[in-house]
């Protein structure tokens, strides 16, 4: 099974709850961590820029199209480990984290092997890093870096 039939392109971002992205078939992708939580808390703002670069990423390598994000994210990474599935970065000079999410929908109601559960979840955590990434590359001009 594929992430994108988990986890349905467009995404968008929670403004009520930086951290938050939500699939068009209204699965949560991802929640803030405490990083995150605390990075809002000091700059809003930047959580929000952060969050809103992320899913232009994501849905521009969906789309097949080049990203209009509003800024670049530093150190950006991905750690699937056995207790957690985080996104990490840094913006404004802040290190923000999200969590990938859908184990619980994964394993329960869709009775997913844990295996399974935890590929899929691998799956959409790299492709946040790799769109990103992707993104990174071409300055919010639209030149290449």
């Amino acid at each position: 099974m594929d992430w994108k039939e988990i986890f349905t392109p467009p995404f968008m971002a929670d403004t009520y709850n930086p951290g938050t992205i939500w699939a068009s078939n209204f699965e949560t992708v991802t929640t803030p961590t405490n990083l995150m939580d605390i990075a809002a808390d000091n700059y809003v703002f930047g959580a929000e820029d952060a969050m809103a670069t992320i899913v232009e990423a994501m849905n521009a390598k969906c789309e097949g199209r080049e990203p209009k994000c509003p800024m670049k994210l530093e150190d950006i990474k991905y750690d699937g480990s056995d207790n957690s599935a985080t996104v990490s970065f840094t913006a404004y000079g802040d290190k923000m984290s999200i969590e990938v999410r859908g184990w619980g929908l994964l394993t329960g109601p869709m009775k997913m092997p844990p295996e399974e559960a935890a590929a899929i979840q691998d799956s959409i955590g790299q492709f946040i890093v790799e769109s990103v990434t992707e993104a990174n590359k071409i300055t919010t001009d639209g030149e290449q870096t």
